[in-house]
């Protein structure tokens, strides 16, 4: 009769809608909201009746056996020689890598303990005690004429220009010609 349905050949679900169908069965089971549990069980038959299952077939559905993949005949032993040589060589260089890793860091540490690094220390203990002094006359009462004010920072800092020219209230050109007439 053409009021009947038609038969839709069942079809068995991927392992993305397998996992999916299984969520979908969980979160209808165990949520503490009944319109969520509704609607997920009414999505889980949606997909079962897409794939011309029922509820419980699908449910019962075992996942489809994973295509086994065939063994290469060619494969020698050769082949198999070769593979753990390259295996080995892979890990012994992971090791050299990581023993030279720990040799420089302890060169590293001997070189500190030595006090080979302490000069650079100071050198950047120096520059930033500079730059403290000089962010502190800034703060001051006392303003720095903006001319002088840019110069220290043109002198002792990194900072671009154009933040040179908003911290002193000087014109960008002004700036750059400062910076030009320091040069030698």
């Amino acid at each position: 009769m053409p009021w009947e349905r038609r038969k839709i050949s069942s079809t068995p679900f991927t392992s993305a809608e397998r996992k999916r169908f299984r969520n979908l069965l969980e979160l209808a089971k165990s949520s503490p909201f009944p319109g969520e549990q509704a609607n997920a069980l009414t999505a889980a038959k949606r997909m079962a009746s897409k794939n011309g299952m029922t509820l419980e077939e699908a449910a019962a559905a075992q996942p489809p056996e994973p295509a086994q993949v065939p063994q290469n005949p060619k494969r020698t032993r050769k082949d198999d020689i070769q593979v753990k040589e390259f295996v080995k060589y892979a890990d012994l260089m992971d090791y050299q890598l990581r023993m030279e890793k720990l040799q420089r860091e302890h060169a590293f540490n001997a070189a500190r303990m030595r006090g080979l690094d302490a000069d650079a220390d100071k050198a950047k203990a120096a520059q930033q005690k500079r730059f403290a002094s000089t962010i502190r006359k800034s703060k001051s009462n006392v303003r720095m004429e903006p001319e002088k004010y840019a110069e220290v920072l043109l002198k002792e800092t990194a900072f671009p220009i154009h933040e040179i020219a908003d911290l002193s209230g000087l014109d960008i050109y002004k700036v750059v010609t400062l910076k030009l007439k320091m040069r030698k």
